[in-house]
């Protein structure tokens, strides 16, 4: 378990939080931000989920970007292992390592086509960075910084409502694996893993995709829309 890792390994840098009883996916993010902002004076956060791994060179670059742009989100692509079938294989996206400033409405644009190029440039949080003063706007504009049903997605939109444009970082800073754990991959490859199962067990009343055009879709691209119409 984390908890006895960190009795045994923890550093002096790490602080264990975990509420005081089990949250779905959405309330855990908003819970783990919220306390994050409280216990630290940090001036920016992102997250890193569980089967991610950051590469060590590009989180030095992410921090000198942060360093020359305090006011700025950057997002950055990233690299996954598809370990979910056998051979194993690193799905590489082809990059130029520049620092790209997008416009929102231009992304916001293209989520409205339904142009999938936009969805690696998203700032979901477990692919940027974001200044406190973003998300003290973003909470004091919509009275939270992530909910719905997809808390990165949602983010990403309320985001791209408050604030005029964000830089990209056109390379991976992270690689991903576990998809057989992914509620995300589970849905495009049209398999109920027990993750999955989990997942809407935990909507509760919410609705998988209540505010996309076509509700009955339940594929990814679906769940992006559902989040641009609610935000």
């Amino acid at each position: 378990k984390l908890s006895e890792w960190y009795k045994e390994f923890g550093h002096s840098r790490l602080t264990y939080i975990r509420p005081s009883e089990p949250l779905a996916m959405t309330e855990h993010w908003e819970w783990a931000l919220r306390r994050g902002l409280e216990i630290f004076p940090a001036t920016h956060v992102g997250f890193s989920r569980d089967r991610t791994l950051i590469k060590r060179q590009e989180l030095n670059i992410l921090v000198r970007m942060i360093q020359s742009h305090p006011h700025k989100v950057i997002s950055y692509n990233e690299e996954c292992v598809q370990d979910y079938k056998t051979p194993y294989t690193l799905e590489q996206i082809p990059w130029t390592g520049n620092l790209l400033e997008i416009k929102c409405r231009d992304l916001l644009l293209a989520a409205a086509e339904v142009r999938w190029y936009f969805y690696n440039c998203l700032p979901r949080m477990q692919n940027s960075v974001a200044p406190r003063e973003l998300l003290c706007e973003i909470d004091r504009r919509f009275g939270s910084i992530f909910s719905s049903v997809a808390p990165d997605v949602c983010f990403a939109f309320k985001c791209l409502s408050t604030t005029d444009s964000i830089l990209y970082y056109d390379k991976a800073a992270n690689i991903s694996y576990g998809l057989d754990k992914s509620n995300g991959t589970s849905q495009y490859r049209g398999i109920k893993t027990s993750e999955h199962v989990d997942f809407l067990r935990g909507l509760g009343a919410k609705k998988l995709n209540g505010y996309a055009p076509i509700p009955e879709f339940p594929t990814v691209m679906n769940a992006i829309m559902n989040e641009y119409g609610y935000v």
